[in-house]
């Protein structure tokens, strides 16, 4: 008798300690599905700039701004060549823009704090994203905001 209520025991510990990392491992779901959500958010925000900002740009600007990205020569010139070269240019700046966003959003916070400091982010702006309560979402905002400053 003693035995099986060892058994019991044990057994209701295992099971509780379950439960326990079951919690956990949902509470961790739910925090990366709102920091997912919060740099969609995010991404938006940095995508309206964007296009806001282009749509007053010169075509030399533009181009100058689709470097910038990283666009690549061969579709800058097709998109030069279209018979709406600044509307062509201004999609294949997005569309570079969703990418690297999109690139972004995947690192992980140590490489975040790396490309922030290689965008030109100071120290002080990168420790105050690293410190803040959603580090990720503001090292993103961070580069995307040095981003926008490129034109």
């Amino acid at each position: 008798a003693e035995a099986a209520s060892t058994i019991q025991r044990n057994v209701r510990q295992h099971q509780s300690k379950r439960r326990s990392i079951d919690i956990e491992r949902d509470e961790a779901k739910v925090a990366a599905a709102k920091r997912s959500t919060k740099l969609l958010k995010e991404e938006q925000k940095v995508l309206q700039q964007l296009k806001a900002d282009m749509a007053i740009l010169k075509a030399r600007d533009l181009r100058r701004l689709a470097e910038d990205w990283g666009c690549e020569s061969s579709q800058l010139l097709r998109a030069e060549e279209d018979e709406q070269p600044k509307v062509a240019v201004r999609r294949l700046v997005l569309d570079r823009a969703r990418v690297v966003t999109a690139q972004l959003q995947e690192l992980p916070v140590p490489e975040l704090k790396q490309r922030a400091k290689a965008a030109g982010c100071s120290d002080e702006e990168v420790e105050q994203a690293e410190d803040g309560e959603e580090p990720k979402v503001a090292l993103f905002r961070l580069i995307c905001s040095d981003l926008l400053k490129l034109q």
